[in-house]
């Protein structure tokens, strides 16, 4: 059997330092996720900043805004807002 006097690590054996004690340079399981982790992580926070960036869907379809509310009671008008959502009043605001 012949003897090595060089490390490894110096003659292409072995890639890195996290390699070493490894043959022919294959990649342990934990190195795999780092790489891992450091290549898809980022695509992943792009990714969400994206979607967080789209913006809202709106509150209501139609908004009428200082309008004169009259609740057919025989009360006085009054001035309010009001929120249309599906052709349906969702919200009346004083």
């Amino acid at each position: 059997m012949p003897h090595f006097s060089r490390p490894l690590r110096d003659v292409g054996l072995v890639d890195s330092k996290e390699e070493r004690g490894t043959m022919m340079g294959t990649r342990t399981f934990s190195t795999l996720k780092k790489k891992l982790f450091v290549c898809i992580f980022p695509l992943l926070l792009a990714l969400a900043w994206a979607l967080s960036a789209q913006a809202p869907t709106p509150a209501f379809d139609l908004v009428i805004t200082d309008g004169h509310m009259i609740d057919g009671t025989g009360s006085p008008w009054y001035s309010g807002d009001l929120g249309i959502r599906d052709g349906k009043v969702v919200a009346i605001t004083l």
